[in-house]
């Protein structure tokens, strides 16, 4: 009942008794019949104390603590750490993970969790090229990448469109404008290969439509802080300075208000920014923009 990254769920526990002795515990993998120095290992990390760690490394007999060579040290506390590491120093046929209590309690916790082992890298992803019906998934190793998608927040591996990708950027394509989608990146590293324990996790949603000229908006169909015009954006650290005001308007009521303010010493000058204007339109230094405004 431990947790990988925020979400519940089940990870490996491993318990390491300190009282006065300074305890460590270990857990060793199964025989692994390649050697391992060709190998990528992956894995969610977390140490319940500050002080406490993991040592990774190799063992040549899995019943006989004295054959453990330490290669890495993991310090990742609290919150848990993805963790990739080349095996290429390691050889041998097991693997072990040795948990050090914090020396200063009586007792650690230390958790593992999504555990992978590999025969290459996970790649970074992002996204590129974005537009509101498509946008791009990019990455950086040679090796084809998986993409599994779906609408809205994070899902279950499984459930979602799966695309293998050949070329960065891979274009993904049919999605709805304004909406929100998730995406699950890992790599294909042999061929045949669909199943990952760990995957790059990215989150986007897609853009409004453009618009042509001729447009016009006088605000009056929006209505204070939440009823802002879709197809336009903003930045501020608080949408309450930037949104529609009742009172205000030229020949109506109602007008765009964007207000600065200082707090914490720091002054706040929120953003409204425009939509974007469709490609195919004119440049946008033969373009003419009316407005009327106001200032206090």
């Amino acid at each position: 009942s431990s947790y990988r990254y925020g979400s519940t769920g089940n990870s490996l526990e491993v318990y390491a008794e300190n009282y006065s002795y300074n305890r460590s515990s270990m857990v060793v993998s199964p025989y692994i019949d390649d050697n391992i120095s060709s190998a990528w290992l992956e894995f969610y990390i977390r140490n319940g104390y500050s002080r406490s760690y993991f040592l990774v490394g190799t063992m040549t007999d899995p019943f006989d603590t004295a054959t453990f060579v330490a290669h890495d040290t993991l310090r990742q506390y609290n919150d848990p750490t993805y963790v990739s590491l080349s095996l290429a120093n390691y050889g041998g046929h097991y693997l072990a993970f040795r948990y050090q209590a914090d020396p200063t309690n009586n007792s650690g916790y230390g958790y593992i969790d999504n555990l992978s082992l590999t025969s290459c890298p996970m790649p970074t992803a992002w996204i590129s090229q974005p537009q509101d019906t498509t946008l791009g998934i990019s990455w950086d190793t040679p090796t084809p990448v998986w993409i599994e998608y779906k609408q809205g927040s994070d899902f279950l591996p499984g459930t979602g469109t799966r695309v293998l990708a050949t070329v960065s950027p891979t274009t993904i394509g049919g999605l709805l404008t304004a909406t929100p989608y998730t995406f699950h990146v890992w790599p294909q590293c042999e061929a045949g290969e669909e199943f990952s324990c760990n995957y790059r996790t990215l989150e986007y949603t897609t853009l409004y439509p453009p618009v042509a000229p001729p447009y016009c908006v006088n605000f009056e169909n929006y209505d204070y802080y939440n009823n802002y015009p879709a197809e336009w954006d903003r930045w501020n650290p608080s949408y309450t300075n930037c949104y529609v005001y009742t009172s205000t308007g030229h020949e109506d009521s109602k007008s765009l208000r964007r207000s600065t303010y200082t707090t914490g010493g720091i002054t706040y000058r929120p953003v409204a920014i425009l939509p974007r204007i469709l490609p195919s339109s004119l440049c946008t230094d033969s373009l003419y923009v009316n407005f009327w405004y106001k200032r206090d």
